[in-house]
């Protein structure tokens, strides 16, 4: 189920390459397309979410944010866990720990305290890329820095939500070394947006998280309903410089293990 939730988002994406250089009048025959390829990825997240809270013997509704991470060996399946009080107790955490570690739902690669919402825990389920799902990352961003006007070790991280009737790609478009975006340059890349080759409708800002970059965001659709969904599903691809790094502080890990550098690869 790992691999068919993932499988599917990333058929979404190759929705955007089907849509990039057609004539508007085509992508708008195609618009039904998008929405079947965003609402087949959500059910199968949706799928995802049952099989976890079936095997972890939880509710689907302690199951908080999914993200698919998608790197050069291989993916990463990391989900929240909420408790149904305050904390998760020890027993519960030794329970799902020991269930984790049988590797029904795939090898466990971490199993931490979520750092963003209190008493939650955060589990990394490691799969292998079966469907050469980072090399379509590749595509896109070759596609993407086409499109913009900038080389292709700009585009920096992607994200995609997966909501039930549209998809949202939010990639930052970073500066070369050294130097920083003009208002010319903003412009430019603006222009690029506008022809919609990437998607129907766009927004560009300043990074608030990334100095000296661009927040580029890309909806398959103008329909605010079509975003409406009590999940949060992401599929993530980080940029070359921001995978693999080894952090100087690891996090509270509830299973009392020592992180080693090794361990926080992906993170």
């Amino acid at each position: 189920m790992i691999k068919k939730a993932f499988a599917v988002a990333m058929l979404s994406i190759l929705a955007v390459f089907v849509l990039s250089g057609s004539s508007c009048g085509y992508r708008r025959l195609l618009a039904d397309s998008w929405q079947d390829a965003s609402a087949s990825a959500y059910d199968d997240f949706v799928d995802f979410r049952q099989e976890v809270s079936s095997t972890l013997g939880i509710g689907q509704d302690q199951i908080g944010w999914v993200a698919a991470i998608v790197g050069s060996d291989g993916i990463l399946m990391e989900f929240e866990l909420l408790p149904e009080t305050v904390n998760f107790d020890d027993d519960e955490i030794t329970r799902i720990k020991e269930v984790l570690e049988n590797g029904d739902l795939g090898p466990l690669t971490d199993f931490v305290y979520e750092e963003d919402t209190p008493g939650a825990l955060q589990v990394t389920i490691s799969t292998s890329d079966d469907d050469d799902s980072y090399d379509e990352f590749v595509d896109f961003r070759q596609q993407a820095s086409s499109v913009l006007g900038v080389s292709q070790g700009q585009i920096g991280d992607i994200t995609i939500s997966v909501n039930p009737g549209s998809l949202v790609f939010d990639f930052d478009v970073l500066p070369e070394s050294g130097s920083s975006f003009s208002q010319s340059d903003f412009n430019r890349i603006t222009d690029a947006l506008q022809t919609g080759e990437l998607g129907p409708v766009y927004d560009l800002a300043y990074s608030t998280d990334t100095p000296g970059a661009l927040d580029a965001t890309v909806w398959t659709s103008d329909d605010e309903d079509a975003e409406d969904g009590d999940n949060q599903n992401y599929v993530i691809s980080f940029g070359d410089n921001d995978q693999g790094v080894c952090s100087d502080i690891p996090p509270p890990s509830p299973s009392g293990k020592d992180w080693t550098c090794e361990d926080q690869k992906g993170w």
